[in-house]
């Protein structure tokens, strides 16, 4: 796996999941996040890798497709593409669909943020 480290994997594989793990709106990447999806110990690129599967979630929960970054490349694309196939044991994976709920909240947060100060 050149894409990811073993101590990164290993650091993927021993956080823990929680069931009532509950989302907050993380408002400087512009996703929800649930507490239990942080991996600790993660070195610098594990820490990149992450970033760039919530952006990738970001963009699925926004009903936008992953090619859709403005960073103009298919890289978030590939990087999803890979942890998936590769069964990264990342909980954010089993977060793909929201529920009703966490869509208003996700809503909510998104125009509150973006009207703050108005």
């Amino acid at each position: 796996m050149t894409w990811i480290t073993e101590e990164d994997w290993a650091c993927f594989e021993a956080a823990t999941p929680s069931a009532d793990a509950a989302p907050t709106y993380e408002a400087l990447k512009g996703c929800l996040v649930w507490p239990d999806e942080g991996v600790p110990g993660l070195t610098p690129a594990g820490i990149a890798l992450l970033d760039d599967l919530l952006m990738a979630r970001a963009l699925i929960h926004s009903g936008r497709p992953i090619s859709a970054w403005p960073g103009g490349s298919d890289r978030l694309q590939r990087v999803w593409d890979m942890a998936n196939d590769a069964s990264l044991p990342w909980v954010g994976f089993a977060r793909v669909e929201l529920t009703e709920a966490q869509q208003t909240l996700l809503a909510n947060e998104v125009e509150r943020t973006l009207f703050a100060g108005v």
